[in-house]
């Protein structure tokens, strides 16, 4: 599950710089200074933490902080328990080993779908019918790769020649055996 990245997006401190006390519900700046919940926006599914004005307009890191007048807003998502339980996965090793594979399997199908097959915007709307192309793009892809393991339009190698071309060449053809019908290839 990809994270979003806030913490380049502006020049000012970024949400993780900002430590949550789960135990009291506020946030801890890196003043020290505590933001605390003002209100809930349940459309957006996120909580906002605020500093107290005279307090931010004081504060020595505000340059870094924040160019507001109102005091520093911190958001917190409904889910980021969740998110933090997911950058938690990130440092192991095993996820680290999911993500290599990932690179080699499946984001080259997905530029092969983008770059080739014109899937950088679906052409038919509604569900069912962008399904539809999604399906006829992936099926497309599959018979590519039968297509190269089996050959395309090739016919198979003769083995039934192969074999008698071996069986003649060790003198076998002329054996009692084989007049009856039994090979032993």
């Amino acid at each position: 599950m990809p994270l979003p990245d806030w913490e380049h997006q502006r020049p000012y401190f970024g949400p993780a710089q900002f430590r949550y006390d789960a135990e009291h519900d506020h946030y801890i700046c890196p003043n020290g200074q505590l933001l605390h919940l003002t209100r809930m926006e349940y459309t957006a599914q996120k909580a906002e933490y605020s500093a107290d004005p005279a307090t931010c307009n004081a504060c020595p890191l505000k340059a870094q902080c924040t160019p507001s007048d109102h005091g520093r807003l911190v958001h917190r998502s409904f889910h980021a328990a969740y998110l933090e339980r997911i950058r938690g996965y990130h440092q192991t090793h095993a996820y680290q080993k999911a993500m290599r594979k990932r690179k080699v399997w499946v984001e080259p199908l997905f530029a092969e779908v983008k770059d080739w097959h014109g899937l950088r915007r679906f052409r038919l709307r509604l569900l069912w019918r962008v399904n539809i192309e999604a399906l006829r793009i992936g099926a497309g892809q599959n018979l590519k790769r039968l297509l190269k393991k089996r050959g395309w339009g090739r016919r198979p190698f003769p083995v039934e020649a192969l074999c008698a071309f071996f069986l003649a060449a060790f003198g076998w053809l002329t054996r009692p055996f084989l007049a009856q019908g039994s090979v032993p290839c």
